[in-house]
């Protein structure tokens, strides 16, 4: 990735959490949202924290083996195919996990 690229979705990553965390502190008050986010926990919290964390899982396989090649079913997956399934699986196995247990 290039370094604009990188900058480009830093911005991004933290005015979307800038505005998350703002959303957070003038609407926490109010019994709408709050019975919202109680009643729909593993929606509304869960979820979200699942893609942040296959999303760390698929950064740090990239960051300690490199580009990350997938092989199933006699079909192999590089380039960009290979982090993105790999991400698709790891939020699949993480939902599955959040609906399971709650």
């Amino acid at each position: 990735m290039s370094k604009v690229t990188q900058w480009i979705a830093a911005i991004i990553t933290f005015g979307s959490l800038a505005l998350f965390v703002l959303f957070l502190v003038t609407e926490w008050r109010s019994s709408k949202w709050t019975s919202v986010i109680f009643e729909h926990f593993p929606a509304t919290i869960g979820l979200p924290m699942a893609a942040a964390a296959a999303f760390v899982v698929v950064a740090f396989f990239r960051t300690v083996e490199g580009p990350i090649r997938l092989e199933a079913l006699s079909v192999k997956f590089e380039g960009a195919s290979g982090p993105i399934l790999m991400w698709v699986i790891s939020f699949g196995v993480i939902a599955g996990a959040l609906k399971a247990l709650w």
